[in-house]
């Protein structure tokens, strides 16, 4: 009996979320979802220096930071594309054997930089290559994200599916329950709970790149699609 009363209770809850008639209105939630290749992608790039007198570290990661500005100039990605997310030194310690205890020696100092550069694969190499070369060593890490124009465009696509989803679940209660709508009474648009909204921060996918060897081939990533959800209100009269 109680597995049956929880299994009742479920399927009251499931209707309700897919629609409610309350004081002569109706109430539907359309949903959308799209999905889309990626045109951007980023690339994080973080340069790290070491030294034993802190401004010897400092001037270190600005030396590196120019040499990586001439290395992408060089090869056609110009400085502007290049952003500085943010800049760290601290202390630096090791294991001393002779006193058995952690001992300061020196100074480590890290400066992020993220380019941002429309994708295709002879960029993705541009940017490889032109970072194994820099003289010094880097970590990347290459992710992917939609351009503003791809946002634009699947707002619109989203906001209309979202849309006629509602108008066809109204369009199959109301006939199913032989009653007529009438005028719409209200619309809910918003920002939904979803990590993957139109709105938030869309999910990237990483890829983390580190060369050691010097390699002859091309890589061609292919990107996953970045799925959009969106979800509509509407709220219909009914005739009486």
């Amino acid at each position: 009996m109680k597995s049956r009363i929880l299994t009742i209770i479920f399927l009251l809850t499931a209707v309700s979320s897919f629609s409610q008639l309350q004081d002569n209105h109706l109430r539907v939630q359309g949903n959308a979802i799209i999905s889309e290749i990626p045109e951007l992608m980023l690339v994080d790039i973080t340069i790290n220096s070491k030294d034993t007198v802190y401004s010897k570290c400092s001037d270190l990661l600005v030396t590196y930071y120019n040499q990586l500005e001439k290395a992408f100039a060089r090869n056609g990605i110009s400085k502007e594309n290049l952003k500085s997310s943010g800049l760290n030194i601290t202390e630096s310690y090791s294991w001393s054997q002779k006193t058995r205890t952690r001992e300061q020696d020196g100074y480590s100092g890290s400066l992020t930089v993220i380019l941002e550069l429309p994708y295709n694969s002879n960029s993705l190499n541009t940017v490889m290559k032109t970072l194994k070369n820099t003289g010094f060593p880097t970590a990347y890490y290459l992710s992917f994200k939609l351009s503003n124009q791809q946002k634009n465009e699947l707002l619109k696509q989203s906001i209309e599916l979202a849309i006629d989803d509602a108008k066809k679940k109204a369009s199959y209660i109301a006939e199913s329950l032989n009653i007529r709508l009438s005028k719409i009474k209200d619309i809910n648009f918003g920002f939904s709970n979803y990590q993957d909204d139109i709105l938030t921060n869309e999910p990237t996918i990483f890829y983390i790149v580190e060369e050691e060897e010097e390699s002859q081939q091309d890589l061609n990533l292919n990107p996953n699609k970045i799925e959009i959800k969106k979800t509509i209100g509407v709220i219909w009269n009914i005739e009486e």
